[in-house]
């Protein structure tokens, strides 16, 4: 049950660090085909992104920790 968590997690935890690294490339990723030119994105919607990125990290890590204590108790 970890080790599928953790294999689960692992692409998830890569996206989610992509939204706080470069959130431009994570909300532009597979749209750009849409485009013929790169759009102007707000700088609110990439500060929130970039915050949305962090809880979902922190929750995630959060869950992921209750799992591996309530599977070892």
């Amino acid at each position: 049950m970890v080790f599928i968590c953790a294999v689960l997690c692992i692409p998830i935890y890569f996206l989610l660090f992509l939204g706080i690294v470069d959130p431009r490339e994570l909300i532009m990723w597979g749209n750009r085909w849409k485009f013929k030119e790169e759009p102007e994105l707000s700088d609110e919607l990439l500060r929130i992104t970039k915050y949305s990125s962090l809880v979902c990290i922190i929750v995630l890590t959060l869950i992921w920790i209750a799992t591996i204590i309530s599977f070892f108790k």
